[in-house]
């Protein structure tokens, strides 16, 4: 047999082996491909829903857009802010990429009002999570990143404007096997798709808020120091372009400095830096306000050194209303915004923290505790009335008035009252329910929803000589 023919016949085998070798690699990247919530870290949904909302008509007009990154996404709680407000800040981003989550909002949606703004100053220097999040995600469009990526290399940006830029581009839009990969064998196929479709309602429901959503507290307490404030020229520019943007739209933008934890040292090299910065800015646009009213907070109201808990969410939103009443509409609370709510009440575990997030006609909350210093920190008032030596504590812009064992209703809105057969109720507005409080704890702590008049939660808490844990 002739070379020729061995060598025809080789081809012939290799030809024919081909699609066993090659089908399971279009298979795998298809998967890789159309399937990304079936594999995609915990993260990912967040982006896809910015993606999806902002691009996507809405009914719904929002008078109030929140960017950043995640210190913002930590610190804006739409539920407490207003009916129509949105968290569009997503973590790890930069000015860079919320300049276009705002620009795709404006072209699908109704100008807002207000825009809010916050970095933390980290991602005012670096942005490490570019290629590696946002285009991972593919958050922006092909033209949006190529965008970026002139402006980057204008602005000789190493973060960005590496010497592969085109090639992490283009492996990234093909969903390259190399790059998502090892998601993939990580997650296992279909492993992380309940979850990842769990977390993108959760984050709808919340209206964009997602990173704060724990109890979780700060504790180191060695101090963190700050001296300086420096901006990298790219996100300035970028900056810019985002108040341009809302200048030529109309729109008021607050940027906000948020809170630092309570061990911070902000020397005043730093906020001279920082406040000249912000202020430079405030002269050039007659459309921006800067707003720096809180420096720092306990850590109690921390998760991390940069990051607000639901404590110092909660307490930190209720104050911006506070602070800008108009920026925020007066519409009434929707039902979903209430049950919002109270998910994050139910988050909290300190007694006087949880009363202190008490604001509104939405919620009270009844303190049962000999402990007056307790009470004094929930902001809760004494009725005065004596249960077993423990005071009936209200924190409420309802309830006007409580008692123990005495239903006669002249001017109380609640009582607790004891049942022969040793069980607790209580009344509200002359419905009654079982109250579960255990005489033994430290404190007692009855969560009162007045959308339905309901006792919705009653926690007995031990006291530590510190403190007070759940029972």
């Amino acid at each position: 047999m002739s070379k020729k023919s061995n060598t025809m016949r080789e081809l012939v085998k290799i030809l024919a082996a081909m699609p066993a070798v090659v089908l399971p690699v279009v298979l795998v990247w298809g998967y890789i491909a159309f399937f990304p919530m079936h594999y995609f870290d915990g993260e990912t949904p967040y982006y896809f829903w910015n993606r999806d909302i902002s691009l996507t008509p809405s009914k719904k007009e929002y008078s109030t857009v929140i960017l950043g990154d995640s210190a913002a996404n930590a610190a804006y709680l739409p539920e407490v802010l207003s009916e129509d407000t949105i968290n569009l800040s997503l973590g790890g981003t930069t000015p860079v990429e919320n300049y276009y989550v705002l620009q795709d909002w404006l072209s699908m949606h109704a100008n807002p009002r207000v825009v809010y703004l916050s970095f933390m100053d980290y991602h005012l220097i670096y942005d490490n999570m570019f290629y590696e999040r946002t285009v991972y995600s593919h958050r922006l469009r092909d033209s949006q990143e190529r965008e970026i990526l002139a402006e980057a290399r204008e602005c000789l940006d190493e973060n960005i404007a590496v010497s592969d830029a085109e090639e992490k581009l283009v492996e990234y839009h093909l969903y390259s096997p190399r790059l998502y990969l090892p998601a993939l064998l990580n997650a296992g196929f279909s492993q992380r798709k309940s979850q990842n479709e769990e977390t993108y309602k959760a984050v709808d429901f919340h209206r964009g808020a997602y990173i704060g959503l724990t109890s979780q507290m700060y504790m180191d307490t060695d101090p963190n120091i700050y001296d300086s404030y420096p901006v990298n020229p790219l996100y300035d520019r970028y900056y810019h372009k985002i108040l341009d943007l809302c200048k030529e739209k109309g729109i008021q933008v607050r940027i906000v400095s948020l809170p630092k934890t309570g061990n911070s040292l902000l020397k005043n090299s730093f906020r001279n830096s920082r406040d000249g910065y912000y202020r430079g800015l405030e002269e050039t646009y007659e459309n921006v306000t800067y707003v720096s009213a809180v420096d720092t907070m306990d850590n109690r109201y921390f998760l991390d050194w940069e990051h607000l808990n639901i404590y110092g969410s909660w307490a930190f939103s209720a104050l911006l209303k506070s602070a800008f009443p108009n920026d925020f509409s007066k519409e009434p609370l929707s039902d979903d915004t209430v049950i919002g709510q109270l998910e994050y009440l139910k988050l909290m575990k300190e007694p006087d923290l949880l009363c202190q997030s008490i604001t509104g006609k939405e919620f009270s909350a009844v303190l049962i505790s000999e402990d007056k210093a307790l009470a004094a920190k929930a902001g809760a008032k004494d009725t005065g009335t004596m249960m077993n030596r423990k005071h009936i504590f209200l924190r409420s812009e309802v309830l006007h008035g409580a008692s123990f064992n005495e239903n006669d209703g002249k001017d109380d809105t609640i009582a607790i009252v004891n049942n022969e057969d040793g069980t607790t109720a209580l009344r509200l507005k002359d419905q009654w329910y079982p109250a579960a409080i255990d005489d033994y704890a430290g404190a007692t702590l009855i969560l009162i929803s007045h959308r339905d008049n309901n006792v919705v939660e009653v926690r007995n808490y031990l006291s530590n000589g510190t403190g007070y844990l759940l029972k």
